[in-house]
């Protein structure tokens, strides 16, 4: 079983791909499982496939919230399901704690978010006004790139961030905040998003206003758009 937001991210699209192959390689069966934002369906959905598999599931799982974590370690761990976790989990909940929970695995956010801001201020010349999408709110990696991203603000005074506000990593929800950033702030010098995604919703936006080309743009994952 894989858990994962949706296959309209190209992030996750990729991780699914990963999936499948990893399931033929050992010949089981891959599932793919969607919860297009919904933590509830998340957690729905994992108790379902392993109300079907039983013991012979096991689980990698990206939670779509970092809460959402332990409710999902209490009924794998309580049908003595192995599984593994990406991103999301609070800082005091451990993996320790559950026998089946295998491993979590996560990355520099931070550090991630620091990079990209530091190369859209050097590509904004120092200084101007700086528009945010942000991710889930209570995602960890979209915590962490923001605090990244506002340590490298800090370091800069130059620029200035005029708005901010949380596409969800959704391509269309950030195209929508972009329509909106550009009205209020016509004269944005940059955007700083905290994945692809939501950059290249962004652009499509800075496209429309007859701005491509003036407007940097940066995003975090290495989508292959």
């Amino acid at each position: 079983g894989t858990a994962i937001r949706s296959l309209e991210n190209p992030y996750h699209a990729v991780w699914a791909k990963g999936a499948q192959a990893f399931g033929d390689s050992v010949g089981g069966t891959s599932v793919i499982q969607t919860c297009e934002g919904s933590s509830e369906k998340q957690l729905n959905d994992i108790k379902a496939l392993v109300a079907k598999a039983g013991k012979n599931a096991v689980f990698s799982i990206d939670p779509n919230e970092a809460p959402n974590v332990i409710p999902i370690a209490k009924a794998l761990e309580a049908a003595g399901v192995y599984f593994v976790t990406y991103w999301n989990k609070p800082d005091n909940v451990k993996v320790t704690d559950y026998p089946h929970w295998v491993a979590h695995i996560s990355f520099s956010g931070t550090a991630a978010g620091e990079f990209t801001a530091k190369e859209l201020f050097k590509a904004m010349g120092g200084k101007g006004k700086v528009v945010v999408l942000q991710g889930l709110l209570a995602n960890a990696s979209a915590i962490e790139r923001y605090k990244g991203f506002k340590n490298e603000l800090a370091k800069t005074p130059g620029i200035k961030l005029a708005a901010e506000d949380a596409a969800e990593w959704d391509r269309t929800k950030a195209f929508e905040k972009m329509k909106n950033f550009l009205v209020a702030h016509p004269d944005v010098g940059g955007v700083w998003a905290a994945n692809d995604n939501m950059a290249l919703g962004a652009l499509e936006a800075i496209r429309a206003a007859g701005l491509a080309g003036k407007v940097p743009v940066v995003g975090t994952d290495g989508v292959e758009e």
